[in-house]
Formats: structure tokens, sequence, C-alpha cells
């Protein structure tokens, strides 16, 4: 979306705000953040646009966007990471790496899911929690573990 992006990470903050504003032109998107980081470190930062459409409210440092399924890529690759490691095992079950208290009440299905599951959609576990399991704390399955693909 940003072109010539390798001469952006030598730009001035203003330069950074004037090629977001650019890339953003025309579409339909009212506002965005675009952070630079070389070696791991803050190498500049740009925010433009209103939060919402046929708002004022101002995109800054401190706000909050929806990644949605955008993260699920990065997620998986940075879990990967682990299993090469060896931190991480894809058919363990995610229990031994969580505290007990992740799941209330206790569940015997709990200990099947793995991670291998979560990551390919086959863990049982609804897209979404339901107000009551909010409500209450619990959380239900919607097919056994490894049983299914549903997203």
């Amino acid at each position: 979306m940003l072109a010539g992006t390798g001469a952006i990470s030598r730009a001035a903050p203003d330069e950074l705000t004037l090629r977001l504003q650019d890339a953003l032109a025309g579409q339909p998107v009212p506002g965005a953040s675009l952070v630079l980081l070389q070696g791991g470190q803050l190498a500049g930062s740009a925010h433009c646009g209103v939060l919402a459409a046929g708002q004022s409210a101002p995109v800054n440092a401190e706000t909050v966007f929806e990644a949605a399924s955008m993260s699920k890529p990065v997620f998986a690759y940075l879990v990967l990471q682990q299993v090469q490691r060896g931190r991480l095992d894809l058919d363990r079950p995610v229990m031994h790496y969580l505290p007990q208290e992740v799941f209330k009440p206790p569940q015997a299905w709990q200990r099947l899911i793995t991670t291998r599951m979560l990551l390919t959609h086959r863990s049982g576990l609804p897209n979404w929690r339901s107000e009551a399991d909010e409500a209450t704390g619990s959380l239900h399955i919607a097919s056994a573990p490894g049983e299914r693909f549903s997203y």
C-alpha cells in the first residue's frame, strides 16, 4: 500500500504522516496508524484520520485498532517459533501450558485440546463465547476436540 517503503524508514516523522495520508486517500478507511520498527526498536510512527467515519475524534498513538483475523497468521508464526525452540509441543494439551484457572469449571474435554487443534480450528471451541458463558465464566464446546474444522 505504501510505495517506496524502503525510503520510509529513513523519512522524517512529518514525511511518514504525509505518506500515510497519501496511502489512505481515496480508501474507505477513516483513520490509521503506522509504526516502523528497525532492529526491534521504534524507528518512526504516524497517525492520521479519525476513529470512525462521521466522527471528529482523531486517531493518535493510544488508538486501539481491531485486528480481527489479520492477527492469526502472525500469532501462528510466533507459536511455531516457540515450537522450533522446543518451548512448545503442538500435540501436547494446552492445559499443560496454562494456569488451571483459565477454564472454569474444569471439563474433561479441556485436557484434549492441543496447540495444533487451536491453530487448525479443530479444537471444538466456538468462535465466540455466549453471553451465558461470559456471565458464568464457563465455556462450552461446539464439537469434540479434533472432530471437525470450525471457523
